[in-house]
């Protein structure tokens, strides 16, 4: 059996028992299947991503947010060091790790991780761009949180009026 229908068939299996709430088979699976994509070839980074974000989402189904922010860092971790990602992939992983940050009360980690996500979004789709605003106004939240109001305004002014967004929930 290749590997790609080996990874497949477990990540399938994934699918299937988080969709039924079936929490322990749901993390066998994806055991199984990160065993599978843990090798080097590009083709097998964008499994091992995908099993990690999946991970991510078994993790904060159950409401246990310290796995769900370590396979978090290491699916950023593996975007950031592959080339079979796009920019705009690593800053997802960035804002999905930082809203789980913020979640956890780890306002710090959460500012520094979506600071990390403004400037990359920034340098991919330029300072003008409606999804500057959109990392920009989750960060001005969080450090509202952190009571840094003076950064909170220089960060309200580099957004646009309609881009203005709250911090949702996961």
């Amino acid at each position: 059996m290749s590997k790609f229908n080996a990874w497949s068939m477990y990540m399938t299996a994934a699918q299937r028992a988080l969709a039924n709430g079936d929490w322990r088979n749901a993390e066998d699976s994806l055991l199984a299947a990160l065993a599978e994509a843990e090798v080097s070839s590009s083709v097998e980074e964008k499994f091992l991503a995908s099993t990690l974000d999946m991970f991510v989402e078994l993790y904060l189904q159950q409401d246990q947010l310290d796995r769900a922010a370590e396979y978090a860092l290491r699916a950023v971790r593996a975007k950031e060091h592959s080339h079979a990602f796009g920019k705009t992939c690593v800053v997802k992983a960035l804002i999905k790790l930082s809203r789980i940050y913020y979640k956890q009360n780890k306002a710090a980690a959460a500012a520094l991780v979506a600071n990390r996500a403004l400037h990359l979004t920034e340098e991919c789709l330029g300072p003008a761009h409606p999804a500057v605003g959109l990392v920009s106004s989750q960060l001005s939240e969080i450090y509202l949180k952190m009571g840094a109001h003076d950064k909170v305004i220089e960060l309200n002014s580099r957004c646009q009026p309609h881009t203005v967004y709250n911090m949702s929930p996961i």
